[in-house]
């Protein structure tokens, strides 16, 4: 166990290892607010976002971030992708398929028909290479990051070209962020995400009364495969009217559960680090007061309200999982984009070119 910082830099760092996977050892780095008892830890085992405590209006910590407490039970209790980044493509790719630069590419199937985030051992299965712990003070107060690398050989998974893929948090008073910067050796597609599972209020309950937010301009309709279909329907059509603070129970009475792609802006342009952030969704707790906004350099954010979470044993120690025990809100390009002329240069990624996407949490208490 390794312990940095003081009160007087207001952010204490930990690290400690966390168990093995597959022979290796696995890690937990931890930055907590003593002032607040606002906590992050996050691990080197797919560089997952492990525990967020976040206080509710009567000071009370509540871990509102779904994963699990061991590392063999990320994959052993259900594969759901809890808390990982994954990668090198998030979501489907239409039977696993693809063509670039002339040449067609045949991914593993994971999903029904589909490949599925990355395919059979994708980037939550990797140990990414621990690059350290920097403090820095910002106009909003100290912030700490904490950084990783995974590089991804050429023909890994199927996908063309070596990747190397960085990957830092940043951790300051109620706010957790995650940025990926990514270079390629030969053209190659990329379409990285965090599958971050929350629930504001905490580790017992459903998240029916919860609320959402979600500033859409379009909607993305899918298959029975879950797929999307590539047609985008105008908010104001759309049948999840997401506008103004609804909540999960009225959704799931009138569409049903979800797991789609809302555009939140219809070109993404190219994403730098002096790209300014836009609002992708806000969540709020009636019962706890906690509300969550999510800031984002992507277009495109996926909400999925854990449709199957009942086949995930358990989470978070002893907690039972559940159908609608959490929800995802996945920041990024438009799912099978590459099989989507509108979108296919979003997500192809050239030598000479640095892939950028950066996501905030911010939390606060609504009293």
């Amino acid at each position: 166990l390794f312990i940095a910082g003081d009160i007087s830099t207001m952010l204490q760092f930990t690290q400690e290892k966390w168990g093995q996977h597959e022979g290796q050892d696995v890690h937990m780095y931890t930055v907590r607010d003593p002032s607040s008892g606002f906590s992050v830890s996050v691990s080197d085992l797919g560089g997952t976002l492990l525990r967020v405590l976040v206080p509710d209006r009567n000071g009370k910590l509540d871990d509102v971030n779904i994963t699990q407490e061991r590392p063999e039970e990320l994959f052993s209790l259900g594969h759901a992708y809890l808390g990982a980044s994954v990668g090198r493509v998030g979501n489907r790719i239409a039977k696993g398929h693809f063509e670039l630069d002339g040449k067609e590419y045949n991914l593993f199937i994971n999903n029904g028909p589909n490949h599925l985030h990355g395919g059979k051992v994708g980037f939550d299965s990797k140990i990414w290479t621990w690059l350290g712990q920097k403090e820095v003070q910002t106009s909003d107060g100290p912030e700490m990051t904490l950084s990783f690398q995974y590089i991804s050989p050429d023909g890994e998974e199927g996908y063309p070209g070596e990747l190397t893929t960085n990957l830092t948090y940043h951790v300051s008073s109620m706010k957790v962020s995650w940025e990926f910067e990514a270079t390629t050796k030969q053209s190659t597609v990329v379409n990285l995400t965090n599958h971050g599972y929350w629930n504001l209020d905490g580790l017992e309950t459903r998240i029916d009364e919860q609320e959402i937010t979600l500033p859409a301009v379009g909607f993305m309709p899918v298959d029975d495969d879950c797929l999307v279909t590539g047609e985008v329907i105008e908010s104001a059509k759309a049948p999840i009217q997401l506008a103004t603070p609804t909540s999960f129970a009225s959704i799931f009475k009138s569409f049903g559960p979800v797991d789609n792609n809302f555009m939140l802006k219809m070109d993404k342009g190219t994403p730098t680090r002096d790209t300014p952030l836009h609002l992708a969704a806000r969540v709020q707790s009636p019962r706890t007061g906690r509300v969550m906004d999510i800031l984002t350099t992507e277009p495109c954010v996926q909400l999925y309200t854990g449709n199957w979470m009942n086949e995930i044993q358990r989470v978070n120690g002893n907690h039972k999982s559940d159908k609608f025990f959490a929800f995802c809100l996945e920041t990024q390009s438009p799912p099978n984009s590459v099989n989507i002329p509108a979108y296919r240069d979003w997500v192809v990624l050239k030598p000479g070119q640095t892939y950028y996407h950066k996501t905030q949490h911010n939390f606060s208490i609504a009293k």
